[in-house]
């Protein structure tokens, strides 16, 4: 008896025993992956939902901002800048390019404009069969549901609005006379919609339909739940119906409406100026030494050759802070603002570094989604000078939205002159400038959460050598953005 006690003693010592071995080696090993976490970070990658500590952390001093993996070196950044922004122009393609790898769109968009109208505009044969549906499938009325009804009462009288002849019925269909161009939080929305109080104007009825872009090319797009393929050509003319119909009724009834040639068709997508331009390099194959080979511009000008842009700029700087705080975004910080420029600025160099600055700038595989890509909206020269390979000088108006929020009147007389429109009325200039500026096109210094110092300082750098580019390109000091203004 007094043996099998001892033998009980002696297995629960070894128990004892074995349970501390084991847990000081749980310790030993939790210790260790916190000195590894510390050292590396998360020992997982976080899914885009996840926090990491660096955002969910109370950031309160600058040098805390940047995470431990990214070393931004800006000396070594501004002299590969340097190094790479003096670059040869783009090659044009050929016509024939463009027409062999999109039939559809040459077909369809490519016609005889009418020299008699002022808009891009040419009478359709008109084919009942084909046309019964022609609003009733328009893409567009899935995405934008106020369009149905103004279909709708165009399509009532719609027989009554075209022209006869021996060989048929035709409609009028128009394209853009103008664009608004620019950037996002640039203010191509507010033109547009000052310009529509103009009597030439009033009858555009949508500001952004992103077209030519990405919703006419297969990419598809969700809005308020329903999920649009993409957009045929015919569909993008049904934009334009209301504007030709005024301009068809003058000619059957000129007192009735006196300014009808001289309505000018427009749209403002900020996204023509650059944004997702890879849509066609992707949906064509179109990528050439790591560039853009085909642009969203070749085919603006393939179809309507004699249109007419104007774009609007403001300071790089304060166009990414409010695209940043207008984004959807949980947490949106002065802070985090800084880590996020930090960060896509280290990602530039790195792409810089082994790219030509106009690869790096529209090729999106060196593009962190949610900030980089708004960082590259802001290198404003690269684009320009890629506009400026097809289209002249003097059929691109730029605009400065510092300019065109202390100064509406002067801003718009030189907006319509450019037009070709008539001036406004003394009374429809008064209603223009009453409209209050929207407070995302104000100074980013009247924001409760303005930007840090040191994050300025960082974007001023980054930018001073595009700006200064830009401003000798446009012969406009202005253009350097020196201040806020």
């Amino acid at each position: 008896m007094s043996s099998s006690l001892t033998n009980q003693l002696t297995v629960s010592k070894i128990r004892l025993f074995s349970f501390f071995i084991g847990l000081a080696l749980i310790l030993l090993i939790i210790a260790s992956y916190g000195v590894l976490w510390y050292h590396k970070g998360f020992l997982f990658t976080p899914t885009p939902y996840q926090p990491s500590p660096m955002v969910a952390a109370q950031r309160k001093s600058e040098e805390e901002l940047t995470p431990k993996n990214v070393k931004l070196d800006m000396k070594s950044l501004m002299s590969t800048i340097g190094s790479k922004i003096d670059y040869s122009p783009r090659s044009i393609p050929k016509q024939e390019e463009l027409v062999e790898i999109d039939t559809l769109l040459s077909n369809v968009l490519r016609r005889r404009i009418s020299m008699a109208i002022k808009s891009p505009c040419w009478y359709a044969m008109f084919k009942p069969e084909i046309y019964a549906d022609v609003y009733k499938t328009c893409q567009f009325t899935k995405v934008f549901s106020e369009f149905k009804t103004m279909f709708d009462n165009l399509w009532l009288d719609y027989e009554e609005h075209l022209r006869s002849a021996n060989s048929g019925k035709f409609h009028l269909r128009c394209l853009p006379y103008f664009y608004i161009i620019g950037q996002p939080m640039c203010g191509t929305e507010d033109m547009f919609q000052r310009l529509r109080l103009h009597p030439e104007i009033q009858y555009n009825i949508i500001s952004e339909p992103n077209y030519w872009t990405w919703r006419g090319f297969g990419q598809g797009f969700e809005h308020e739940g329903v999920f649009v393929e993409n957009i045929p050509p015919k569909d993008y003319l049904n934009l334009f119906d209301l504007s030709a119909r005024m301009i068809h009724d003058s000619f059957e009834n000129r007192a009735k409406y006196p300014k009808g040639p001289k309505i000018l068709t427009g749209e403002a997508s900020p996204t023509i100026m650059s944004w997702n331009n890879h849509a066609w390099s992707e949906f064509y194959n179109g990528w050439q030494n790591g560039e853009p080979k085909f642009m969203t511009i070749d085919f603006i000008n393939l179809i309507t050759p004699a249109a007419k842009f104007i774009a609007i700029l403001r300071n790089p700087i304060e166009r990414l802070y409010f695209e940043y705080m207008n984004s959807v975004r949980e947490i949106k910080t002065p802070e985090d603002f800084h880590q996020n420029v930090q960060e896509s600025l280290q990602t530039f160099h790195s792409c810089l570094s082994v790219a030509t600055l106009r690869n790096c700038v529209y090729n999106d595989s060196y593009t962190d989604p949610t900030f980089l890509t708004n960082l590259k909206l802001g290198i404003y020269v690269v684009f320009l000078k890629d506009w400026l390979t097809v289209f002249p000088k003097e059929r691109i108006l730029i605009v400065r939205l510092e300019d065109y929020r202390v100064n509406l009147k002067a801003e718009f007389k030189k907006i319509l002159t450019f037009l070709d429109a008539d001036p406004f009325s003394e009374q429809l200039e008064e209603e223009l400038i009453q409209i209050p500026i929207p407070s995302h096109l104000q100074s980013a210094d009247k924001l409760p959460q303005k930007i840090l110092p040191s994050t300025r300082q960082l974007l001023y750098e980054f930018y001073h050598p595009f700006n200064d580019k830009l401003a000798n390109l446009l012969d406009n000091k202005g253009f350097v953005w020196n201040g806020s203004s």
